[in-house]
């Protein structure tokens, strides 16, 4: 199959969050599997890293927009894996310091430069005479991809053939502009209404993805059932019962040459199930780096997240200073809300030795984090997939999550039962209050402190988990598959159709 994979996002060039990593990720299995897949993402000339790579094809694909004609230049970069990078260049609408905005801010005319950006995306398709079987589109900034190939296909009948996978990777995000700004998305006035992306007088972009894709896809199960409810679909519910057979939940994962204790370049120590002393010695460097107390047997916690309502940082800071009291470290990274950094600030001066806050983006830290702490605290309120627990599974760091989306179906619960039968590797929690966050780690705290065989059985069991990619990738390329066939199919039965009755 062709396959292209359209993305506002793709690690090492351009990341804000997780799109970035599963854009690196999946493209290459694709291509491992045998598949001609070609990813597109914009050309951010002055957020991007590593453009360097990405040669000038010296090609455009141009897009006509209220009498002007921007022209994207067509740059062209081939991953060691054999992937096909395409990177759509027009400055004056992503020759900009960040991807979506500033730090609290979104820019004005995203709704236009995505739109635009998915022209292009199409046009490349005829300017390069490759026209793909599936497109995979992500999130809100590639969501309005079916509603341009309807136009398109009325002028080519090639774009008919297309067919289109839409992943939600997060449903609170779903492009959202005023009915005025309709004009900037460039599709006829048909399409301002209720059956493609109005909605109670507002433009919503996902929208037209989640009526019109062929097949909806989220990042892990449970959330592909939760967003099917009032509480977690954002609006969408109905539509998403409307199409429960048409939507598939399929874990993330993980890039284990990247995120692996025994070889991870970050770590001066490493280690592996059978021989967890590496751990020990990660832990204390990460206590000189951070001014943390070296005491051998205290717990350290550790989080590495935007610190945002989602992510629940509000509870962990509730429960900071009895935690403290009760002998327990903390290291925090992330970045967000003003008021929640300000408080992790507060708390690491009250608690000198015990609590540290970083709050500038370093990957080097985030590794040491994973492997230096003995427990990972995500506390999210609702996470589609996640991919932070992963990462502490496979570094021995025993998870405490809220029973939601991806971090219920990834981590296993410490009971007896799942002790006893070796499945445990984490701590879940049902509802997301102070209350139940306190009492979970306390209980984890109390499993650390007391029984220590117990704790490096769970460690264990934690990393022996395989959340690789090819595991997602297999289940994608099977629904690739299915619409593939059924397209194939229905072009067949329309050649037949065509075909003059028999004669006599």
């Amino acid at each position: 199959m062709k396959i292209a994979f359209a993305t506002a996002e793709l690690a090492p060039f351009a990341k804000s969050g997780g799109l970035g990593d599963v854009a690196a990720s999946l493209p290459p299995c694709y291509r491992a599997a045998g598949h001609d897949v070609r990813v597109y993402v914009p050309y951010y000339t002055r957020a991007a890293s590593f453009l360097e790579r990405a040669w000038d094809t010296h090609r455009f694909a141009a897009v006509t927009h209220a009498g002007f004609t921007y022209h994207f230049g067509i740059y062209h970069h081939v991953t060691a894996e054999g992937v096909d990078i395409f990177l759509l260049r027009f400055d004056q609408l992503f020759g900009r310091e960040g991807i979506y905005g500033g730090k609290d801010y979104g820019y004005a005319d995203n709704a236009l430069r995505f739109a635009l950006f998915q022209q292009a995306l199409l046009e490349s398709f005829t300017v390069d005479n490759w026209m793909p079987d599936i497109i995979h589109c992500n999130d809100w900034h590639t969501s309005l991809v079916p509603a341009y190939l309807r136009v398109r296909a009325g002028a080519d009948p090639r774009y008919g053939g297309i067919r289109t996978v839409f992943t939600i990777h997060n449903l609170a995000y779903q492009g959202v502009i005023p009915l005025a700004e309709f004009p900037e998305l460039n599709l006829p006035g048909s399409f301002l209404a209720p059956d493609w992306v109005e909605h109670f007088g507002l433009v919503i972009c996902m929208k037209c993805a989640l009526l019109h894709a062929d097949w909806l896809t989220t990042v892990s199960p449970t959330y592909a059932r939760e967003i099917q409810t009032e509480e977690r679909g954002f609006g969408f519910d109905g539509i998403l019962r409307g199409r429960t057979h048409e939507l598939t939940g399929i874990v993330n994962g993980i890039d284990r040459a990247i995120w692996n204790p025994e070889t991870d370049p970050h770590l001066k120590h490493h280690y592996h199930p059978g021989h967890l002393l590496g751990k020990s010695r990660c832990k204390r460097l990460l206590r000189k780096r951070l001014g943390l107390r070296q005491e051998q047997r205290t717990p350290l916690c550790g989080l590495v997240a935007r610190l945002t309502d989602q992510k629940g940082i509000d509870l962990v800071i509730s429960i900071l200073d009895t935690l403290v009291e009760r002998g327990v470290q903390a290291a925090f990274l992330g970045s967000g809300a003003a008021g929640y950094e300000d408080e992790l600030r507060r708390c690491s001066q009250r608690h000198p030795g015990m609590v540290s806050a970083s709050f500038d983006f370093d990957d080097p830290l985030a590794h040491q984090i994973e492997a230096g702490a003995d427990i990972f605290l995500m506390p999210s309120r609702f996470e589609p997939c996640g991919l932070n627990q992963m990462y502490s599974l496979a570094y021995g760091t025993i998870p405490i999550v809220h029973r939601t989306g991806g971090l219920a179906d990834t981590v296993v619960d410490f009971t007896p039962e799942t002790m006893a039968n070796g499945t445990a590797t984490g701590f879940l929690f049902d509802e997301p209050t102070t209350e139940a966050l306190l009492d979970v780690v306390l209980r984890a705290i109390e499993i650390f402190e007391f029984e220590p065989a117990l704790w490096r059985q769970l460690q264990r069991s934690a990393m022996s988990q395989d959340f690789s990619w090819q595991h997602s990738a297999a289940e994608y390329l099977g629904l690739f598959a299915k619409l593939h066939a059924r397209q194939i199919a229905a072009g067949e039965a329309g050649r037949l159709a065509a075909l003059p009755p028999p004669a006599g």
